[in-house]
């Protein structure tokens, strides 16, 4: 027999004697339909936290993709505005070294959230980059009042070899660059691919 339920006993102590509905007694049939309502309540809230929990998976699935283009933004930027200051801007102030370690930390960053093929093409942008500044530098060093027929010549190299870099870096800034990074910074749902 079904042990009776607190609530079951209570309505049928509120209504003395023993009524029956087709020879069962009424606190059987109430204790059943109070043991229904429980179990109908406790599946209805099952049923929330399962569609809460889809919800948060969802949720958190999105915050992986939005987390990860943010992270890959900042590369992004920090290149550009490495290649930006290398090409249209004095390479030796103070602020081209804070923009090119900014760059260097970035494209470590870049072999862990970048396909390989992309993040190797960062790698050999920041190589240019940074041979751009040390070219700057190279040229810099020569003081044009003492300069030996030698270091002219030298001098004419490396200035020469410090525009066609300088044209292009700026053909990176301008074309390349966004080609680049633009299929890892579409927002799309990489969940289903295989890695």
């Amino acid at each position: 027999m079904i042990a009776p339920h607190p609530l079951a006993e209570a309505a049928c102590a509120a209504a003395p004697g023993a009524v029956t509905f087709f020879g069962i007694k009424a606190e059987s049939l109430l204790n059943a339909f109070v043991a229904f309502m429980v179990g109908g309540g406790t599946l209805f809230i099952a049923d929330q936290q399962r569609r809460i929990a889809k919800r948060q998976k969802t949720i958190a699935e999105e915050k992986i993709v939005t987390d990860l283009f943010d992270r890959r933004f900042e590369v992004y930027e920090a290149f550009h505005a490495a290649i930006a200051h290398a090409v249209f801007s004095d390479k030796l102030d103070a602020e081209f070294p804070v923009k090119i370690e900014r760059m260097r930390a970035s494209s470590e960053q870049a072999r862990f959230i970048f396909e390989r093929e992309c993040a190797n093409k960062i790698l050999e942008i920041r190589h240019k980059v940074i041979k751009s500044f040390a070219l700057s530098r190279s040229l810099r060093a020569y003081e044009p009042a003492i300069l030996s027929h030698q270091a002219a010549i030298d001098q004419s190299k490396l200035a020469k070899e410090a525009s066609e870099l300088d044209f292009e870096l700026l053909d990176i800034l301008d074309k390349k660059l966004s080609v680049l990074f633009e299929p890892a910074l579409r927002l799309r749902d990489f969940r289903d691919e295989r890695f």
